[in-house]
């Protein structure tokens, strides 16, 4: 998760918060099963 570093705040990794869609390159929430604007589905890790 996000923590305090040497240099200020560090946000946590993008991939923990959002994935993008391979189909039309739409950002979703992780919480998403599927894309919301093509409804493609979230890709496996």
């Amino acid at each position: 998760m996000s923590r305090q570093e040497k240099g200020g705040f560090r946000p946590p990794p993008t991939e923990k918060l959002i994935w993008k869609c391979s189909q039309c390159e739409t950002f979703n929430s992780t919480k998403e099963p599927a894309c919301k604007k093509c409804g493609a589905e979230k890709p496996k890790k």
